[in-house]
C-alpha cells in the first residue's frame, strides 16, 4: 500500500508542472505547504483518536500530495538565483534536506514510542514551521517588490505632461536636410 504513494507524489509532481505558470511559484508553493500541514495535522488527529490503517493513509496521502508540489517548486525557486552556482547550491539544498530528515527521524524515536503519534508531532511541527517561514520570507520579498512599484509609479506620475528628455532635445535642435536632400 505505501509503495502506492509514490503514484500520488509523482502526480503531484506532475501538477506542479502546470500550476507554477499559470500562477508563479509563490502561490503553489504555500497551496503545497499548507496541503502537507493539512496532511500531517490530520495525522496527528488519526493517532490520537482513531489509529487505524486507512484514515492514516488518507492523512499521508494528502501531506504527500503537498510536498509532491512543494519539492519541485521550491527547489527551482531556491537555485534560482544561483545561475552559474547551481551545482553547489543544489548540494547544499541537498544537505538540508537530509539533515533536517535526519533531526526528524532523532525526534520521532526520542517523543514517543508510538511511532504514528511520533510521526504526527514531528511532521505537523516541521510542516507548521514550514508555512512560517515561507510567510515569512514572501513577505520580506514582497517589501522592496511594494517599494519599486511605489518608485515606478512616483516616476510615472512626474513625467505625466512632461516630454522625455530626448523629444524635448530633438524640439530644441535646428532642423537639417537629411543627407540625401543634397
Amino acid at each position: 500500500f505505501f509503495a502506492g504513494t509514490v503514484l500520488i507524489v509523482f502526480a503531484a509532481g506532475m501538477l506542479a508542472t502546470r500550476l507554477a505558470p499559470r500562477y508563479g511559484l509563490d502561490r503553489p508553493i504555500q497551496g503545497g505547504l499548507l496541503l502537507a500541514a493539512a496532511g500531517s495535522l490530520a495525522m496527528l488527529l488519526v493517532s490520537l483518536y482513531s489509529p487505524s490503517f486507512l484514515p492514516f493513509l488518507a492523512a499521508m496521502c494528502v501531506f504527500l500530495l503537498g510536498m509532491g508540489i512543494v519539492s519541485p517548486l521550491g527547489t527551482a525557486q531556491a537555485l534560482s538565483p544561483f545561475g552559474e552556482k547551481a551545482g553547489a547550491a543544489s548540494a547544499l539544498v541537498g544537505f538540508w534536506q537530509m539533515m533536517t530528515a535526519a533531526i526528524g527521524v532523532w525526534l520521532a524515536a526520542t517523543i514517543s514510542h508510538d511511532a504514528l503519534f511520533a510521526l504526527g508531532v514531528v511532521l505537523t511541527v516541521f510542516s507548521m514551521v514550514a508555512v512560517g517561514l515561507y510567510t515569512l520570507r514572501s513577505r520580506a520579498a514582497e517589501g522592496p517588490r511594494r517599494d519599486r512599484l511605489r518608485r515606478s509609479r512616483a516616476c510615472s506620475r512626474s513625467r505625466r505632461g512632461h516630454r522625455s528628455t530626448s523629444a524635448s532635445l530633438r524640439a530644441r535642435a535646428p532642423r537639417t536636410r537629411g543627407a540625401d536632400a543634397y
